[in-house]
């Protein structure tokens, strides 16, 4: 009986360490490398076509851009619109530009405020930019 209970309290101590174990280091560790960061935003609203065109410059020392996100939020912070773009094509580039779009022709006439992002391949995020607009 004394084996039986030895070898279930090593197989207890064995499981206690697996899983969930990150190698001793904190949850809130950033990933690797250096995050992009994006500047210059600047946007127009098309009414004819109820679109909003826009650019973004970008900064990748790394060269590794993942996805851009773009989250738009109405006046009473529900978020009505979140698209993710992929950036595949400009692996490699480090500095560039960003054009985007944002449809808003089925949305209802408030103010609006969207939010960009991009992410780089280890998941850093780059400063966010703001801007709003109105739908009349």
């Amino acid at each position: 009986m004394k084996i039986a209970y030895g070898v279930l309290g090593a197989l207890l101590l064995v499981l206690a360490g697996c899983g969930g174990d990150d190698g001793g280091l904190p949850a809130n560790v950033p990933p690797p490398g250096t995050p992009p960061a994006i500047s210059t935003l600047q946007f127009s609203k098309n009414s004819v076509d109820s679109m909003i065109l826009g650019s973004i410059d970008y900064a990748d020392p790394e060269g590794d851009l993942d996805y851009l996100t773009i989250g738009v939020v109405d006046s009473t912070g529900f978020e009505v619109y979140r698209v993710y773009i992929d950036l595949g094509a400009f692996v490699g580039q480090v500095t560039g530009t960003l054009d985007f779009s944002i449809d808003y022709v089925l949305l209802p006439a408030t103010v609006y405020t969207f939010t960009i992002s991009v992410y780089d391949r280890s998941g850093n995020p780059s400063n966010p930019l703001f801007a709003t607009f109105q739908v009349p």
